[in-house]
């Protein structure tokens, strides 16, 4: 298969791109109209809803392990490799559903939220002729948030566990047949976590901390993310049609805070503030956020010498297409 020479960037990349996804995000406003994009949130002041058709917390669409529904195309290289014809295709399925709201008489709103998500990696690639959909590996998370609002801020606190399993295609492809015993994944985690939000416009900016919960786990404690999200509706806000662009960024400490950027632009379907469904043309530059394989590549006791393709790990980059899907039910 042929390979074209794109070294895996860095620094330069991540600026790069966060430049473009605001400079974008700035032409796209100039061009329409400057009315706000609205809330949603339609509960009369003092009244407790089972099960509400609302989300307080908009998503964060382009976080990697957001509780979500989506799948990506990408083209994706190892740090200092080269970009190659394999292809990239992590999914999910997943949500955050309402449990329980509540409007104070001050016009605050508080919501209970339960998330599920199953993210699953797969590669697909030739070898010898053939094409080969493998499944590299499948995470799986549970949470449960606390979200409250007013007006244009809006917070997360939540607490989730996120397991990561290798998949099978793993050890039949590569030939691995000698097993360690078990110890302890630093991918296997309790976390903690607080984000806070604020929308300007058909801006939304937003920040927030976390920290494992697990005692004694081989993960080192924190995490930090930032990032922006641009939302302005077709039509002067008249069509439910949206221009999107934005980036996301976050860092772990375990990674030694080098921080995984996220930056895409494209169209979205949706009401108000909140995006049903996206496509989006994306890119990623940092570790790997999925999997077993976040922080090193992955070293085979047995591996297939013939085996056409370079492992995925540490600190990469992928260019593609993905298609975000958020429904409120």
């Amino acid at each position: 298969m042929s390979k074209s020479v794109v070294p895996v960037p860095g620094w330069h990349v991540m600026v790069l791109a966060l430049v473009l996804a605001m400079v974008s995000s700035t032409a796209i406003w100039a061009q329409t109209s400057d009315s706000d994009n609205g809330a949603s949130l339609a509960h009369a002041t003092g009244q407790t809803t089972w099960f509400p058709r609302t989300q307080v917390f908009e998503p964060l669409i382009l976080d990697p392990l957001e509780a979500q529904s989506y799948g990506s195309i990408n083209r994706i290289a190892n740090q200092g490799s080269k970009l190659g014809d394999d292809l990239y295709v992590p999914f999910g399925i997943g949500f955050s559903k309402g449990i329980w709201h509540r409007t104070s008489s001050k016009g605050w709103h508080h919501q209970l939220n339960v998330e599920l998500t199953n993210f699953t990696q797969f590669e697909w690639l030739v070898v010898k002729g053939e094409r080969q959909r493998n499944m590299l590996n499948a995470d799986y998370k549970v949470g449960f948030q606390y979200q409250f609002g007013h007006n244009d801020w809006s917070f997360r606190a939540r607490w989730y566990h996120l397991s990561s399993h290798l998949g099978d295609d793993v050890f039949i492809r590569r030939g691995v047949s000698n097993f360690q015993s078990y110890t302890a994944s630093p991918a296997n985690y309790e976390m903690i976590d607080f984000v806070a939000s604020r929308y300007m416009g058909p801006f939304r900016f937003y920040a927030g901390i976390g920290a494992i919960a697990r005692i004694n786990s081989p993960r080192e404690q924190f995490m930090c993310q930032f990032g922006m999200m641009f939302n302005r509706h077709f039509s002067q806000g008249n069509s439910p049609f949206q221009m999107l662009a934005g980036f996301d960024v976050k860092g772990w400490q375990y990674l030694g805070y080098n921080p995984g950027l996220k930056a895409a632009a494209g169209i979205g379907y949706g009401e108000g503030r909140h995006t049903t469904v996206a496509l989006l043309l994306e890119a990623y530059a940092g570790n790997l956020p999925y999997g077993q394989n976040e922080k090193n590549r992955p070293v085979y006791t047995n591996p297939v010498p013939t085996y056409p393709t370079e492992e995925w790990g540490g600190r990469v980059m992928w260019v593609g297409l993905g298609l975000y899907v958020n429904p409120v039910f």
